[in-house]
């Protein structure tokens, strides 16, 4: 069982480096944009933000699982 939670652990702590690694950089709209423009620009961004925010959220959710699978074997291990 130890053995199956490892390996999937890989997988999401390797997602988990990936998002962190692509979060967002907020960034200033151009100096001369309009306000239209400025507004799309932080929309963009919030939704980058939003999809980021959810990946990750999602990534450690699973190893919070995983975590807790973890001890639950270690507390009925056989001593």
């Amino acid at each position: 069982m130890s053995g199956s939670l490892r390996l999937s652990a890989g997988p999401a702590k390797r997602r988990l480096q990936k998002y962190l690694t692509e979060v967002p950089q907020i960034t200033e709209p151009e100096e001369m944009a309009t306000c239209e423009e400025r507004i799309e620009h932080y929309e963009r961004l919030r939704s980058e933000i939003q999809y980021s925010h959810r990946s990750i959220s999602s990534a450690v959710s699973i190893l919070e699982r995983i975590s807790e699978r973890w001890l639950q074997m270690v507390e009925e291990a056989p001593e």
